[in-house]
Parts: C-alpha cells; sequence; structure tokens
C-alpha cells in the first residue's frame, strides 16, 4: 500500500479491506482511534509487529513510562515486503 492511498484512506468510515492488522492498528491511530488501536496492537502481544504498535501507540498518547513495559525483545520497525 502506497502511504498516499493510506493517508487519503483515513477520512473513510473503516480501513481498507484486507490490510493486515498492525497496519489496521496504524489506520486507527491515524484517526485518533486509540481503543481500536489497542485492541489490535494487544490482539498478538508476543509477536514483534505488534509490539512495535503497542509501543508506537503509548509514544503518541505521550505515556512514555508504558512504553518501556511492552514486551521484553526489541521490536523491529514493519517492513512492508518491497524491496
Amino acid at each position: 500500500m502506497k502511504y498516499e492511498f493510506f493517508v487519503t484512506s483515513l477520512a473513510a468510515s473503516l480501513p481498507p479491506a484486507g490490510i493486515a492488522p498492525v497496519l489496521r492498528g496504524l489506520w486507527h491511530a491515524g484517526r485518533q482511534e486509540w481503543e481500536q488501536a489497542h485492541t489490535l496492537a494487544q490482539a498478538n502481544g508476543h509477536d514483534h509487529l505488534h509490539s512495535w504498535l503497542h509501543a508506537y501507540l503509548h509514544r503518541q498518547e505521550g505515556d512514555a513510562g508504558n512504553v518501556r513495559l511492552i514486551g521484553t525483545a526489541k521490536p523491529t520497525a514493519p517492513h512492508s515486503g518491497a524491496p
């Protein structure tokens, strides 16, 4: 998914069909829908991408103290899979 499409999709009432759960969490965060974003982030708390999303959400909310408590492994930034 291209960045421009993602940003444009934030005006829609639903996220684009078929996007990955982590990207859907970012979509909700982009719409300030924190509860939905957190639900998706916590759906698989042991997965690196979900941990990354969860930490990102806490940073955006200004809850830096909680960021350190999320997971013991260092999450990596999501990768689109494109070369």
